[in-house]
Parts: structure tokens; sequence; C-alpha cells
């Protein structure tokens, strides 16, 4: 158990059940309880770190920020203004600096639009719209992510705030949660990354969850309160990173009930919402009615910016 332990009096913990960074093996979770937690239940993240400078056609100048860099692992190159993957690469060598930076040698030729130190600290405003080049390490978001039979109850966050490639979650129990019971995005305010990849939720049951209970992929506005980055609807400036999605075999019931306080892009209404998406699959689902106060016809699963995606045979979605 995470959270309250048994026969405590508490009402709450005071913080969030567990922030996973840098992990490069796998990790299971099997019939664990996360009931009474404040903030994230749990988080599976890497750092977004600026670029620098780009000192020959494969070499970079980062910043640390915490980051675990090493020879073989592979890295994605962001265009930050538009929050999406430019190129991959493999790290081949990777050499810190004692002023907390590292140069980054690559097995390939990149291209970089913007780089330099930037201004704000990192996980603020100034920081997410300053249009910088990032590099994330994405192998350090784990090989596999399994989590099942487990239950979860957040009152501030969010259930599950994962980035992780290759994860499955099955036969969970996600109630009365605040935010949506599971995220699998990117966060460009708190520079975390990357997008989900090969991500399936199943046999899973929503109940009383505000906000749409399932949020895949990330729009470029997403964010808080105030200027957003400058980003155009081109065909090229879309990202479609977030892929190879199944959501199938779960019911909801009592969700999108409560408009964001944080201006992300989370709709009243839907039960699932999924952005700059593709290669994604939601079948044999089952919905409860849409809340009261939500105008009659919202979809209770929503596509936008996103393709290659398959919605059949949930029932109840219409009603």
């Amino acid at each position: 158990m995470i959270g309250v332990p048994a026969g405590s009096n508490r009402l709450y913990s005071c913080a969030g059940g567990g922030q996973v960074s840098g992990l490069r093996g796998k990790l299971l979770l099997d019939h664990c309880d996360f009931s009474k937690i404040d903030d994230d239940g749990i988080d599976i993240l890497s750092n977004y770190t600026r670029i620098i400078e780009q000192k020959d056609n494969r070499t970079l100048l980062v910043q640390a920020k915490n980051s675990d860099y090493r020879a073989g692992d592979r890295v994605e190159l962001w265009d930050w203004q538009h929050k999406k993957i430019r190129t991959n690469a493999v790290i081949t060598t990777a050499t810190p600096n004692p002023d907390g930076t590292f140069v980054i040698a690559l097995d390939r030729d990149v291209v970089t639009e913007r780089v330099g130190v930037g201004v704000g600290m990192n996980f603020s405003r100034e920081s997410m719209i300053d249009g910088i080049d990032r590099l994330v390490n994405v192998a350090t978001v784990g090989q596999e992510t399994i989590i099942r039979d487990s239950k979860f109850q957040v009152f501030r966050a969010k259930c599950l705030n994962l980035k992780a490639a290759n994860c499955t979650i099955e036969r969970c129990t996600f109630r009365n949660s605040f935010q949506p019971a599971i995220s699998a995005a990117p966060e460009w305010y708190f520079e975390e990354g990357s997008s989900i990849r090969n991500f399936t939720v199943r046999d899973c049951t929503f109940t009383d969850n505000n906000h749409p209970n399932i949020v895949i992929g990330a729009s470029p506005i997403t964010g808080l309160n105030g200027a957003k980055p400058a980003v155009s609807d081109r065909a090229e400036h879309t990202s479609y990173d977030s892929a190879n999605i199944l959501i199938e075999g779960n019911t909801f019931t009592g969700y999108g009930t409560t408009p964001s306080v944080f201006d992300w892009i989370w709709p009243v209404g839907p039960a699932i919402v999924i952005t700059n998406a593709s290669q994604v699959v939601v079948r044999g689902n089952t919905f409860g009615p849409l809340a009261k106060g939500v105008p009659p016809g919202t979809p209770k699963i929503l596509v936008m910016k996103s393709k290659e995606t398959t919605i059949t045979d949930n029932r109840d979605v219409a009603r």
C-alpha cells in the first residue's frame, strides 16, 4: 500500500505515490493500492534538456538537469516551438562538464534550429514557451512497464502520469480522482517526456473521476494560463508522436465533470481524449451517461489532430 496506512486516521497522504526518473529496466506494479494520494500516484518520466550549442553536425552541448546520459542511449531531438520530434539518434560519447553541462556526441548528423541557455528557471512558463530545441533520453523511461490489478485514488493530480514506452495497464481500478486517471503525454511546463508509445489500457474500471479519464498525447498549447507557444496548424508542424495505442474493454462512469483549473486541454464531457497521436485503437469499452450539465451530443471519445485511429464496438458510446 502506498498512501495512508491501514488503521490511520489521516485523511490523505501529503505527497505523491512515486516519481520514477532514470528507469533503465522493467517496472512491475502488481496488486498495489495507491489510495488517498495527494499528488500523482505514479509519474514515469525523462527530462527534456535545453540544447545550448551545436558544436558540429554530430555534437551538442546540453544542460545536465539531473540527466543520465550514456553511450548507446537513444535520444530524441525535439522542436520545442511546435512540440514535436525532429529526429532520433544514439549517443556515442557523453562527457560531463564541471559547470553542469554535457557534451553529447551522436551517431548521425542532426539539425537544430533554436539553441541557447534560455531565460527563466526550469519548470516555468518562460521555459515552456522559449522555443529552444530540447534533447530527451528515451533510454531512461524503462524497457517495459506493467501495472495490473491495482487501485488508485488521487485527490489533486493524476493517478498515472506516464511517459513510459511499452506500457500495459490491466484490471486496475481508478476512483474519485481529481485530474485524469491516466495521462499518457509529455508535460511541457514540467519538461517531462517523452511521448507515449506501445501503450495499452485494458479491462480497467473508472468510477467518479473528474475530467477525461484517459488522456493520450498533448497539444502544443497545453500549459498554464498565460502566454502559449507560437505554433501553427500546418501539417508539417503537427505531431503524431504518441503512437501504437490500445484502449479496450474498460468501463467508465461518472467522468468529465469538472473544467480544468490549470487550462490543460481537457474539455468537459468526454471520457477519453486523444490528441497528436497515431495508430490508435479504442474498442470494446462501456460508457455510462454524460455528466449532468454537459451539452447533449458531447462525444464520449474525443479525437483531435490524430491519424490512423479506429473506434469500434464500444457500448453506449452514443447514449
